[in-house]
Protein backbone atom coordinates (compact mmCIF):
# COMPACT_ATOMS: atom_id res chain seq x y z
CA UNK A 1 0.00 0.00 0.00
CA UNK A 2 2.77 2.42 0.92
CA UNK A 3 4.57 1.58 -2.31
CA UNK A 4 1.40 2.28 -4.33
CA UNK A 5 0.91 5.66 -2.61
CA UNK A 6 4.59 6.45 -3.13
CA UNK A 7 4.39 5.71 -6.86
CA UNK A 8 1.40 8.01 -7.21
CA UNK A 9 2.66 11.01 -5.25
CA UNK A 10 6.44 10.94 -5.30
CA UNK A 11 7.20 11.70 -8.94
CA UNK A 12 7.97 14.69 -11.14
CA UNK A 13 4.38 15.19 -12.39
CA UNK A 14 3.04 16.28 -8.97
CA UNK A 15 4.35 19.83 -9.53
CA UNK A 16 2.62 20.11 -12.90
CA UNK A 17 -0.53 22.23 -13.31
CA UNK A 18 -2.71 19.27 -14.30
CA UNK A 19 -1.81 17.02 -11.35
CA UNK A 20 -4.30 16.91 -8.48
CA UNK A 21 -3.58 15.32 -5.09
CA UNK A 22 -7.33 15.00 -4.63
CA UNK A 23 -10.30 16.31 -6.55
CA UNK A 24 -13.31 16.30 -4.24
CA UNK A 25 -16.53 18.36 -4.20
CA UNK A 26 -15.31 20.98 -6.67
CA UNK A 27 -12.11 21.54 -4.68
CA UNK A 28 -8.89 20.67 -6.43
CA UNK A 29 -6.01 19.87 -4.09
CA UNK A 30 -2.90 20.81 -6.03
CA UNK A 31 0.58 22.04 -5.25
CA UNK A 32 0.66 25.82 -5.94
CA UNK A 33 2.92 27.10 -8.72
CA UNK A 34 5.90 29.24 -7.80
CA UNK A 35 7.28 30.07 -4.40
CA UNK A 36 5.50 33.36 -3.69
CA UNK A 37 3.50 33.73 -0.51
CA UNK A 38 0.45 35.03 -2.38
CA UNK A 39 0.22 31.87 -4.50
CA UNK A 40 0.11 29.68 -1.42
CA UNK A 41 -2.46 31.80 0.45
CA UNK A 42 -4.70 31.90 -2.64
CA UNK A 43 -4.48 28.11 -2.97
CA UNK A 44 -5.27 27.59 0.73
CA UNK A 45 -8.22 29.99 0.65
CA UNK A 46 -9.70 28.14 -2.33
CA UNK A 47 -9.95 24.89 -0.32
CA UNK A 48 -13.10 23.84 1.50
CA UNK A 49 -13.37 24.69 5.20
CA UNK A 50 -14.37 21.12 6.10
CA UNK A 51 -12.37 18.48 4.29
CA UNK A 52 -14.08 15.43 2.91
CA UNK A 53 -12.68 12.09 4.10
CA UNK A 54 -11.97 11.27 0.46
CA UNK A 55 -9.13 13.81 0.54
CA UNK A 56 -7.38 11.46 2.97
CA UNK A 57 -8.33 8.39 0.91
CA UNK A 58 -11.05 7.37 3.35
CA UNK A 59 -14.55 6.22 2.48
CA UNK A 60 -17.47 8.67 2.78
CA UNK A 61 -18.74 6.66 5.76
CA UNK A 62 -15.71 7.81 7.75
CA UNK A 63 -17.22 11.29 7.85
CA UNK A 64 -20.54 9.91 9.08
CA UNK A 65 -18.77 7.91 11.79
CA UNK A 66 -16.78 10.97 12.86
CA UNK A 67 -19.88 13.18 13.02
CA UNK A 68 -21.80 10.58 15.05
CA UNK A 69 -18.92 10.23 17.52
CA UNK A 70 -18.66 14.01 17.83
CA UNK A 71 -22.42 14.30 18.42
CA UNK A 72 -22.41 11.54 21.04
CA UNK A 73 -19.55 13.22 22.91
CA UNK A 74 -21.38 16.56 22.86
CA UNK A 75 -24.63 14.99 24.10
CA UNK A 76 -22.78 13.14 26.88
CA UNK A 77 -21.08 16.36 27.98
CA UNK A 78 -24.38 18.23 27.98
CA UNK A 79 -26.17 15.56 29.98
CA UNK A 80 -23.35 15.40 32.54
CA UNK A 81 -23.28 19.17 33.07
CA UNK A 82 -26.98 19.81 33.39
CA UNK A 83 -28.40 20.04 36.91
CA UNK A 84 -29.69 16.83 38.37
CA UNK A 85 -33.24 16.95 39.63
CA UNK A 86 -34.79 14.28 41.74
CA UNK A 87 -37.94 12.64 40.51
CA UNK A 88 -40.99 11.84 42.55
CA UNK A 89 -39.17 9.21 44.62
CA UNK A 90 -38.84 11.58 47.56
CA UNK A 91 -35.23 10.57 48.32
CA UNK A 92 -32.15 12.71 48.08
CA UNK A 93 -30.12 12.76 44.88
CA UNK A 94 -26.53 11.57 44.85
CA UNK A 95 -25.27 15.17 44.87
CA UNK A 96 -27.46 16.08 47.83
CA UNK A 97 -26.20 13.04 49.72
CA UNK A 98 -22.58 14.07 49.10
CA UNK A 99 -23.42 17.63 50.15
CA UNK A 100 -24.97 16.39 53.42
CA UNK A 101 -21.89 14.29 54.13
CA UNK A 102 -19.61 17.27 53.51
CA UNK A 103 -21.72 19.47 55.77
CA UNK A 104 -21.59 16.89 58.55
CA UNK A 105 -17.83 16.27 58.21
CA UNK A 106 -16.69 19.91 57.81
CA UNK A 107 -17.05 20.86 61.50
CA UNK A 108 -15.07 17.76 62.47
CA UNK A 109 -11.98 18.78 60.50
CA UNK A 110 -9.42 19.72 63.12
CA UNK A 111 -7.99 23.15 63.66
CA UNK A 112 -4.86 24.00 61.69
CA UNK A 113 -2.06 25.85 63.44
CA UNK A 114 -0.38 28.98 62.04
CA UNK A 115 3.27 28.52 61.01
CA UNK A 116 4.43 31.10 63.59
CA UNK A 117 2.78 29.07 66.37
CA UNK A 118 4.45 25.86 65.13
CA UNK A 119 7.89 27.53 64.98
CA UNK A 120 7.56 29.02 68.47
CA UNK A 121 6.55 25.65 69.98
CA UNK A 122 9.31 23.77 68.12
CA UNK A 123 11.89 26.26 69.37
CA UNK A 124 10.84 25.49 72.98
CA UNK A 125 11.32 21.72 72.51
CA UNK A 126 14.44 19.95 73.63
CA UNK A 127 16.24 17.29 71.64
CA UNK A 128 16.68 13.60 72.35
CA UNK A 129 18.75 12.49 75.34
CA UNK A 130 22.41 12.25 74.49
CA UNK A 131 22.18 14.65 71.54
CA UNK A 132 24.89 17.35 71.89
CA UNK A 133 23.18 20.53 73.04
CA UNK A 134 19.82 18.79 72.73
CA UNK A 135 18.68 19.49 76.28
CA UNK A 136 19.07 23.26 76.05
CA UNK A 137 15.81 25.19 75.97
CA UNK A 138 15.19 27.64 73.11
CA UNK A 139 17.39 25.77 70.60
CA UNK A 140 14.82 23.21 69.47
CA UNK A 141 14.68 24.68 65.96
CA UNK A 142 18.32 23.58 65.40
CA UNK A 143 17.72 19.88 66.17
CA UNK A 144 17.13 17.67 63.10
CA UNK A 145 14.22 15.68 64.57
CA UNK A 146 12.44 18.89 65.57
CA UNK A 147 13.03 20.39 62.12
CA UNK A 148 11.50 17.24 60.63
CA UNK A 149 8.55 17.54 63.03
CA UNK A 150 7.92 21.16 62.00
CA UNK A 151 8.01 20.20 58.30
CA UNK A 152 5.51 17.40 58.88
CA UNK A 153 3.21 19.74 60.81
CA UNK A 154 3.34 22.24 57.95
CA UNK A 155 2.43 19.48 55.48
CA UNK A 156 -0.42 18.36 57.72
CA UNK A 157 -1.71 21.94 57.89
CA UNK A 158 -1.76 22.11 54.08
CA UNK A 159 -3.73 18.85 53.92
CA UNK A 160 -6.22 20.03 56.57
CA UNK A 161 -6.76 23.32 54.73
CA UNK A 162 -7.17 21.46 51.42
CA UNK A 163 -9.80 19.14 52.94
CA UNK A 164 -11.69 22.11 54.42
CA UNK A 165 -11.62 23.95 51.07
CA UNK A 166 -12.73 20.85 49.17
CA UNK A 167 -15.67 20.26 51.53
CA UNK A 168 -16.71 23.92 51.23
CA UNK A 169 -16.35 23.85 47.43
CA UNK A 170 -18.48 20.70 47.14
CA UNK A 171 -21.21 22.26 49.27
CA UNK A 172 -21.21 25.42 47.13
CA UNK A 173 -21.04 23.44 43.87
CA UNK A 174 -24.12 21.39 44.73
CA UNK A 175 -25.93 24.63 45.59
CA UNK A 176 -24.90 25.96 42.17
CA UNK A 177 -22.80 28.81 43.53
CA UNK A 178 -19.53 27.67 41.91
CA UNK A 179 -18.47 25.32 39.12
CA UNK A 180 -16.33 22.31 39.94
CA UNK A 181 -14.77 20.08 37.31
CA UNK A 182 -13.66 16.53 38.01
Amino acid sequence: MIEAIGKKFYREQITGPDFSLADVKNAKYTIPNGSEYANFTTAIESLLVIDSPEVFFLHKNADITFRMKETNEMMTTLSETRPKESGGSGGMSRDETVQQLCKSKLPGVTFSYPDTFIFSKIKELSGPRGYPGGQEKGKGDKIPLNIFLSQELQRMNRIINLVKKTFSDIIEAVDGQIIMTP
